[in-house]
């Protein structure tokens, strides 16, 4: 460093001093051209060292302004956040960060609106396809327009805002609409009164009144949190009736959410299309209730993933749900995914864990595990009132009383297949009462200490 202070400009004089006065010639007037390349030459001289000197003082500190003082700011903000108690204030360290990242999108957002201004280039904000900022405004590209135009999002991740609580960056592939939480554990903090339930630590406390704040069609989620509890008492009930939302419950074993039924007339309706319920348990606490998850008439695209319905609370056989999972009328593309089944082996009430009550189409039923047994029980699967088209039914296993695993009315059509029926029945064929579906790998077992044998006799040429 010290060299090129010292050096450089004595460097730059010499070497304009020879240009002007080439060594060997003799001492006489110079023409102008060569005095004006040797003024050129000397500006330029003076124009580099200049420019570098400056380059190396300046350009660290416009770094450092850049960079640095966002981080500055973000502490700034944080601090002030949590001296004035800010409604969901989470913390120093979350809420650093939170700043910080709303700082950074805000100077995006600003080069953006630059480049987009200067140079006319396309722009993507949202789903919307390509965009230009012209007049201060985003503007769709026009069609054959010049610009680039891309299809889709650049980033699945978006700014919102929270009311009550700081910005977030959400990723919008996953949850493009509101997020809402519920904890019955926090009736101190939480509350199921307007401006709760946007941050796990004032959250909704009953699911029903989450269900209340969504949006139709917008793909809203509930987080239902770990330890979750709620009784429903009698007549009461809870109506998926938004539709596209989801109901997800956060935990692990019994700290997953739970319902309990203590009325025979309580019942989970699911009253919209595109309803998902995913990681819930469900339990009976009286004896003989009627339903526990009902899919309402007309009701189609409904996801029941992970769901659970265990022993009755009593754990005596006083306790049990007659038919767990209920499919109304015209149902289409109800889908069930990974349904816990059991109850205590003494109940006489239980029929089916889920019944089709009506004809519906393309129903799918996919990696169960079912047990059933008593006076009352019918069948693991059963439609036995109208039939259904294109069902599918597979990767499950049914252990159940004398009784077959699967039941449906004649003409019912589609494919069972890779499922385990584990009964004690006159014949191995019975396992399955289903003259209209096709049978691949569906295995019976009567007794333990026994290889499975295929339920239905192979097919043959005709």
């Amino acid at each position: 460093m010290f060299f090129n202070l010292i050096f450089t400009p004595i460097l730059a004089l010499v070497a304009a001093i020879l240009l002007i006065f080439p060594v060997g010639i003799p001492v006489v007037e110079i023409p102008e051209r060569r005095r004006m390349r040797g003024w050129w030459a000397l500006r330029w001289a003076w124009h580099l060292w200049a420019v570098r000197r400056l380059h190396r003082f300046v350009h660290p500190l416009r770094l450092y302004f850049k960079y640095e003082s966002r981080h500055m700011a973000a502490r700034v903000l944080a601090l002030y956040s949590g001296l004035t108690r800010q409604e969901g204030f989470e913390g120093y360290r979350l809420s650093y960060w939170r700043w910080y990242a709303t700082i950074t999108l805000a100077f995006a957002e600003r080069e953006r609106r630059r480049s987009a201004r200067h140079l006319g280039m396309s722009a993507l904000m949202g789903a919307g396809g390509g965009q230009v900022f012209v007049g201060e405004t985003w503007r769709p590209v026009p069609q054959g327009g010049a610009g680039i135009t891309r299809v889709g999002q650049i980033s699945p991740v978006y700014y919102r805002k929270v009311a009550g609580g700081l910005p977030i960056l959400q990723d919008v592939s996953m949850f493009p609409g509101n997020i809402f939480f519920v904890d019955s554990g926090t009736t101190v903090q939480g509350s199921d009164t307007a401006g709760f339930g946007t941050h796990p630590d004032a959250p909704f406390l009953t699911v029903d009144f989450a269900i209340g704040q969504c949006t139709a069609s917008q793909a809203d989620v509930i987080f239902v949190l770990p330890g979750h509890y709620e009784d429903l008492a009698a007549a009461e009930t809870i109506d998926a009736d938004v539709q596209g939302i989801s109901i997800i419950g956060v935990g692990n074993g019994p700290d997953r959410p739970q319902f309990v039924y203590d009325a025979t007339d309580a019942q989970w309706d699911v009253g919209a299309h595109g309803v998902h319920m995913q990681n819930l348990i469900f339990q009976p606490s009286i004896a003989a209730v009627v339903g526990g998850i009902d899919v309402e008439t007309t009701i189609t695209d409904t996801f029941l993933e992970d769901i659970e319905a265990i022993v009755g609370e009593a754990a005596d056989g006083t306790d049990e749900f007659v038919d767990f999972i209920l499919v109304k009328q015209t149902c289409t593309r109800t889908h069930i995914k990974g349904l816990l089944y059991a109850h205590h082996a003494s109940c006489d009430a239980s029929q089916t864990a889920i019944s089709l009550t009506a004809d519906s189409d393309r129903v799918h039923i996919e990696g169960f595990w079912i047990e059933g047994s008593g006076a009352g029980w019918v069948a693991g699967i059963e439609s036995l009132v109208t039939l259904s088209t294109r069902m599918l039914i597979e990767r499950g296993v049914i252990i159940c009383d004398a009784e077959p695993g699967i039941e449906l009315l004649t003409g019912t059509t589609g494919v069972i297949r890779d499922v385990d029926i584990f009964s004690n029945l006159a014949t191995i064929a019975a396992a399955t009462v289903a003259d209209g579906m096709a049978h691949f790998n569906v295995r019976y077992v009567e007794v333990g200490n026994e290889s499975n044998a295929a339920v239905k006799t192979a097919s043959v040429n005709d």
